[in-house]
């Protein structure tokens, strides 16, 4: 009862996290479609980019979401590939002068570590946990 108790908790937590973004942010990036079904469930509204399933270069991608945003979060999955890509686009979109918010993904990281999850799209088993 209380595992499921925090996990309720955790999901509020990731719920706020992402109202709160919603305010701060143009757009996320995440890496793909599972992703973005994932933080639709727990209600993030705001444009999604996807950096895979795409025709886009990574380089392509980024001009588009620098044309279009001031301000982003990278959302990847917290493995090895997740924090490659991470770096990469935050490298460019930095370049191209747009703000990464990196404290996003941190406390993103953080909640979905104590989920016991390093990805963005293992969120949808976890969110089936809330009341509808």
């Amino acid at each position: 009862m209380r595992d499921l108790r925090r996990t309720l908790e955790l999901l509020q937590e990731l719920r706020n996290l992402l109202s709160e973004m919603a305010y701060s942010v143009d757009a996320v990036i995440v890496e793909g479609r599972r992703d973005v079904e994932a933080l639709r469930v727990l209600g993030f509204s705001k444009p999604i980019y996807t950096c895979s399933g795409t025709f886009m270069t990574r380089g392509e991608l980024c001009s588009a979401v620098a044309q279009e945003c001031s301000r982003v979060a990278i959302l990847t999955d917290m493995d090895e590939e997740g924090e490659r890509l991470f770096t990469e686009f935050r490298r460019m979109l930095t370049e191209m002068g747009v703000a990464v918010e990196d404290f996003y993904r941190w406390r993103f990281k953080r909640i979905c570590l104590e989920l016991h999850t390093n990805s963005v799209e293992g969120l949808l088993r976890v969110s089936r946990l809330l009341p509808t």
